[in-house]
């Protein structure tokens, strides 16, 4: 269902705890709010809201996890065995499976041992392991990198 993580992690079961749900098999749109917990293998997303969209052959084409700025919506994942586990917080994170592209919107922070990035807005390509952020009228980028734990490729 999540798949932007390990390989084998598409194969695991998918467990999501939610105060309440609303799964809507017509619409392909499926909504989970209160204290939202989506588990897959290596792959764990958090928010107060999460909303799940899928396209006509009842794939995932989207996943919404909205939090707040008091409490953050939280990713995490470990992109393979070799790298070390990516964490991302921001208000809003939009994962689009399709283009492997996850949105991490407003309050934006993204880690991976100890490597951070900061923003009003980043974008991880979980496909080629990058992180971007647009230019923004609401604030800097601000990246600390580490030279011992710099990003490896492969």
């Amino acid at each position: 269902m999540i798949s932007f993580s390990l390989a084998q992690d598409h194969e695991q079961p998918v467990k999501i705890i939610a105060d309440n749900a609303l799964m809507n098999r017509t619409s392909g749109v499926h909504t989970f709010k209160g204290h939202v917990t989506v588990d897959q293998g290596s792959t764990h997303l958090t928010g107060d809201t999460v909303i799940i969209h899928n396209d006509a052959q009842k794939k995932v084409s989207e996943i919404i996890a909205i939090g707040s700025k008091k409490t953050l919506a939280h990713y995490q994942t470990q992109p393979n065995p070799k790298q070390a586990v990516f964490d991302a917080w921001a208000v809003t994170i939009k994962y689009h499976p399709k283009k492997g592209l996850a949105d991490l919107i407003q309050s934006a922070k993204a880690k991976q041992n100890p490597n951070v990035f900061t923003g009003p807005h980043l974008i991880y390509d979980v496909k080629q392991g990058i992180v971007s952020s647009p230019a923004s009228t609401q604030g800097h980028v601000t990246i600390i990198m580490y030279p011992n734990h710099l990003p490896q490729t492969g």
